[in-house]
């Protein structure tokens, strides 16, 4: 289970969070930023204190109303993620409190961003293989009565195995679970470049459509050739070839020639 951790002031204002900048009292150097979301942030960065790379989910909370209060809040909601036992859901290590923001520190997994999956044009069954884990890990939550919290799709990394997963993990309190399965077809979408979406209004309604096109063959490209070798002739002894034709021109003649000799005889 987390520990949960409030920080002092950070060194670094809000402002100056950007790529090579300490943060949270200069416990974490920031590497990259990897996306965001409403009031959220979702950045690459390097626990300095351990000599490890993390993911960290920023989110702020400097609106009206007491801030620490939503921040211990949305550590509450965020927690309940450890129950789900799934390799699609990205191990939370800490969640820390730095003001009015709320951070949550998970394992940072070598992994490539949903823009540069769809790059690499993966294909409708490709994309399907890569999302049922986590589609699995929605479903098994939803049936559990809660929420994965899929409200972006820039919470979704793949990594290198090709598996797509909750790599920035953080629950807002509005999300649902309409919205986690409205983040899935987004991330379809994504990896798929916009070719390809779902209009499931369901978690087991989506989770149905991918394995239906996982189990569907993909036709590769010896077997295209061979479909259009066959149309064309080329696919066949000629020994088998020249036979079927011979057969085919005999019944044609002996066709003809019971057809002439009934109308003789009639």
């Amino acid at each position: 289970m987390p520990r949960t951790v409030t920080l002092p002031t950070p060194r670094t204002p809000v402002a100056e969070r950007v790529p090579g900048a300490l943060f949270a009292g200069g416990r974490y150097r920031l590497l990259a930023l990897c996306g965001s979301a409403p009031d959220t942030e979702f950045w690459h960065a390097r626990d300095v204190p351990m000599g490890r790379d993390v993911a960290l989910t920023v989110a702020s909370f400097a609106g009206p109303g007491s801030a620490a209060v939503a921040v211990d809040e949305y550590f509450a909601r965020t927690v309940l993620l450890c129950r789900i036992r799934s390799g699609a859901l990205a191990g939370i290590l800490d969640m820390i409190a730095v003001d009015a923001l709320a951070v949550v520190v998970s394992e940072w997994r070598p992994s490539r961003s949903l823009a540069e999956v769809a790059a690499g044009d993966s294909g409708e069954h490709g994309a399907a293989s890569a999302l049922i884990p986590l589609a699995l890990a929605v479903q098994d939550a939803h049936h559990g009565e809660t929420v994965v919290s899929l409200d972006d799709p820039n919470r979704v990394r793949v990594g290198m195995d090709g598996i797509a997963y909750l790599a920035f993990p953080g629950r807002p309190p509005s999300v649902t679970r309409l919205d986690d399965v409205r983040g899935l077809s987004a991330v379809l979408r994504e990896i798929t470049a916009g070719t390809w979406s779902s209009d499931a209004d369901g978690v087991d309604g989506l989770v149905g459509a991918l394995v239906d096109v996982v189990a569907t063959p993909v036709a590769t490209e010896d077997d295209r050739r061979t479909v259009v070798d066959s149309a064309n002739g080329e696919g066949l002894d000629w020994s088998v070839w020249l036979f079927v034709m011979t057969s085919v021109v005999a019944l044609v003649v002996l066709g003809g020639v019971g057809w002439v000799v009934g109308t003789s005889l009639a």
